[in-house]
Order: C-alpha cells, then sequence, then structure tokens
C-alpha cells in the first residue's frame, strides 16, 4: 500500500524555498489520520499544481516515522527514510492526473486537488496503483 498526497501549490512553493537540498530528509504534514496511521517503509507520493494548472509529482520517499504535534496547525508530520527521498521537476513533469483518475478512490470532485483536502489529503493507493506510480515516477525528470 501506498499513500498519495496533494501538496497545494502555495505550500510547495514556499516548502521548496526553504528546502535544504543538502539534506535528503523530507517531512509531509497533515491532519489527515491516514497520515497518522502510515506504516514504517510505506511509500508516499506527492503531487501539486502547476501554475498552468497541471498536476505534477514533485516527491516520494519511504515513510521512517509519523509524529503527533497536537498544538500545530497540521497534527501529524510524515519523515523520511534516510537516502529514500526523490524531488521531481515539476516545470518538466508530466500530468499525473489521468494516472490518479484511474485508481479507485473517491474523487467526486472535477478539480482534482479539490478531492485532498482537509481530513483527505492523504489516500490510499492499493499495491496494483503503488506499482503504477514507481513506474510514472521512474520516467520523471530529477530536480537539480
Amino acid at each position: 500500500m501506498a499513500l498519495l498526497y496533494h501538496w497545494r501549490k502555495e505550500s510547495y512553493q514556499h516548502n521548496m524555498a526553504e528546502y535544504d537540498f543538502e539534506d535528503d530528509a523530507l517531512s509531509l504534514t497533515s491532519n489527515s489520520n491516514r497520515w497518522r496511521d502510515a506504516e514504517t517503509d510505506e511509500w508516499c507520493f506527492a503531487f501539486t499544481r502547476r501554475d498552468d494548472g497541471v498536476y505534477v509529482l514533485v516527491a516520494s520517499y519511504q515513510i521512517e516515522e509519523v509524529l503527533e504535534y497536537p498544538d500545530e496547525d497540521s497534527k501529524y508530520h510524515a519523515y523520511s527514510v534516510e537516502g529514500t527521498t526523490n524531488l521531481y521537476d515539476p516545470l518538466l513533469g508530466e500530468d499525473i492526473e489521468p494516472l490518479i483518475r484511474s485508481f479507485p478512490i473517491s474523487l467526486k470532485n472535477p478539480l482534482l486537488g479539490r478531492n485532498f483536502q482537509g481530513l483527505a489529503a492523504v489516500k490510499s493507493i492499493a499495491i496494483k496503483g503503488e506499482c503504477a506510480l514507481h513506474l510514472f515516477a521512474d520516467k520523471q525528470p530529477l530536480l537539480e
């Protein structure tokens, strides 16, 4: 099982402006209970929306641990296993929306990102979908 996370465009841009590229660690946050229940070594795939409206894969990593910070805006922080973080170039990335829409998950809103808001920001993807995500990720250019 893998996790699919919508990294809101504004949050992604803000976080990447402050990201230390020398440090392999990545932490994504959410209030989603699915985040809380993430298992060690489970893969997380994060996507965002570019300025042109296309949704692209921007990160993947294996989860080392999820810590709870009840007093913060985002209660759960999922930290990466060292050496597993991949950051993909959003400007050169392929549209991931058709792949995401092919998964058997609830996507009632026509705007993809709106299906991943609040407690629904993190969705579980079955093993078949996880394999498809890994194949898709392997074709995406890395951020340099």
